[in-house]
């Protein structure tokens, strides 16, 4: 999913910013999804939708649509406990769990990558996208490079785009 921000300089064009958002878009709607959470995952398609057709944001219905979604998204994201995040001050992780065949694997979600997707959603324009895509991004570094130093055993797993993952023991056995 951070793709669009290699530090590493390539020789091909940069990716257009609008189609940074949209990759990014396509890997939080995913992430919600399977982390079992439709509304949230639901909330981020709509938002690319009407940014994508130029819906306006007035059109009495549209907003009403894009008003509900969020507000299933917010109330979904809320059911979730918080935390503080030992290791960046001042900040929380959202955390919830995931019962699998193999037992449960949990997850925590950083402040970082829950404001960028409630900020994606509010983006009325591909600008003010990518303008929210380019602020999560260093937060996401800052968090990830903390997180790594901290890597405590093979079931704990520190994804790039702001999401730790705990395995069950026997998880890779499946």
């Amino acid at each position: 999913m951070r793709a669009w921000n290699s530090t590493e300089h390539s020789a091909h064009p940069e990716l257009p910013s609008d189609a940074a958002v949209d990759i990014a878009a396509a890997h939080l709607f995913g992430l919600f999804r399977n982390l079992r959470l439709p509304n949230s995952a639901r909330d981020i398609a709509l938002s690319v939708e009407m940014r994508s057709e130029d819906l306006h944001y007035n059109d009495g219905e549209v907003s009403r649509r894009q008003s509900d979604v969020s507000a299933r998204a917010d109330d979904e994201m809320r059911e979730l406990n918080r935390i503080d995040d030992p290791l960046a001050p001042g900040q929380t992780l959202t955390v919830g769990s995931i019962a699998t065949d193999f037992g449960t694997v949990d997850f925590e979600i950083a402040a970082p990558l829950i404001t960028f997707a409630r900020n994606l959603r509010r983006a009325r324009n591909s600008d003010l996208a990518a303008e929210a895509l380019q602020q999560a991004d260093a937060q996401l570094d800052d968090w990830h490079r903390l997180q790594s130093a901290d890597r405590r055993d093979h079931s704990d797993v520190i994804l790039p785009f702001g999401v730790r993952m705990r395995l069950p023991a026997n998880f890779d056995q499946g």
